[in-house]
């Protein structure tokens, strides 16, 4: 099994909220956890590093004892640990106070991946070169689509679709989400924010996914891609009203990191081609009639 990470900033927020851990164990077995945290800019740093930290520490501390059949108990042993630690910190320290994180975290081992998570920070299994999601987002927008109030593809650009209905750190208790999955050769595992799944469709991280090996650093190509569809709508939504030469300039820019980013176009949903042709023909006319549609991603 092969590990790789990453996490940035990006080019819209000051403060980066994610972070991430991840680790060989005994007898061949690996651990991965990523964590998303909320509560203003300090707060969520502290949040999503506070949880990381203490999750690390119970791996180091506890994993010996986790028997055959108890990955699952373990897990939430451990998220239940960060979720005391952030929710004690937060109580004690006025301005922490409201401070959160999402959890997801995995244990592979003997062919099986068992993972744990809170909030709506995500875990894909790629076989074949097809993503399924193993968990399932805590938040409101989820719980509408399971009752049926709306589809999955009015979710994807609801106004609440970032409140959340479980995480660390907001409530003394928690019972994070326990989901198991047996392995094969050459599957691949991607636990992620929704910094991630909110920018790229899964049929573009797909075929990201399958431009390298494992460890060929396809997430630096989600990365980039993800950057440029970041910065498209942000600039595309912030652009009224400035002088004609600033708005040619942001336009400029939004194209280079697009010829950069090689994204595919077919991958992208229908809605958001048109803007993506217009960064790379650079069409400002084109893409001031469609760069919105980058927003719906």
């Amino acid at each position: 099994m092969k590990l790789a990470g990453k996490t940035d900033v990006g080019r819209v927020r000051q403060e980066n909220q994610d972070d991430y851990r991840a680790g060989e164990l005994p007898g061949g077995a690996v651990w991965a956890l990523v964590c998303d945290g909320m509560g203003g800019a300090k707060g969520g740093r502290e949040a999503s590093q506070g949880a990381c930290n203490v999750i690390e520490q119970v791996f180091q501390e506890q994993y010996a004892q986790c028997g055959a059949g108890q990955e699952g108990a373990f897990l939430k042993k451990a998220l239940i640990s960060a979720n005391r630690y952030v929710f004690n910190k937060a109580a004690h320290e006025e301005s922490l106070a409201g401070m959160g994180t999402t959890a997801v975290c995995a244990l592979v081992r003997g062919g099986e991946a068992t993972l744990c998570h809170a909030g709506d920070s995500r875990a894909y299994l790629c076989r074949g070169g097809k993503l399924t999601q193993l968990t399932h987002d805590h938040s409101y927008v989820q719980e509408l689509v399971d009752c049926g109030t709306i589809t999955e593809e009015e979710a994807e650009h609801h106004p609440q679709k970032n409140i959340i209905t479980r995480a660390l750190g907001v409530d003394y208790r928690l019972e994070p989400e326990v989901t198991s999955v047996q392995l094969q050769a050459k599957d691949l595992l991607l636990l992620c924010s929704d910094g991630l799944t909110n920018m790229v469709p899964v049929e573009q991280m797909e075929q990201l996914l399958a431009q390298d090996a494992v460890l060929g650093l396809p997430h630096d190509a989600l990365y980039r891609c993800s950057l440029t569809l970041q910065l498209s709508a942000f600039c595309y939504a912030t652009i009224s009203g400035l002088p004609q030469e600033t708005q040619l300039a942001v336009f400029r820019l939004c194209c280079a990191l697009y010829a950069k980013a090689l994204p595919q176009e077919s991958a992208l949903p229908r809605r958001a081609r048109w803007g993506a042709r217009a960064l790379r023909q650079q069409d400002f006319g084109l893409w001031c009639r469609y760069g919105r549609r980058f927003q719906l991603l």
